[in-house]
């Protein structure tokens, strides 16, 4: 019986630390990833948004499939 319950317990501390230390972490760098510019002084029109957005995107959705497939994986 309390070999079964240490099982147990080692299996929510490692549940625990897997979500703490790994899928947080990705969670937190998903938050940080920069989907679109946005202009700092004056408005851009339609052309220049959609020029910087895809410039952005370009450089950052390979960044974020790795992020997302890690963290598929890692609740898989």
């Amino acid at each position: 019986m309390y070999k079964v319950l240490e099982e147990l317990e080692l299996l929510m501390v490692r549940a625990n630390e897997l979500t703490e230390f790994r899928i947080d972490a990705v969670l937190k760098e998903m938050a940080t990833t920069t989907l679109c510019q946005l202009p700092q002084e004056e408005p851009w029109t339609v052309e220049e948004f959609l020029e910087n957005t895809q410039v952005t995107n370009y450089i950052s959705w390979p960044q974020c499939c790795g992020i997302i497939t890690l963290c598929i994986i890692m609740v898989l």
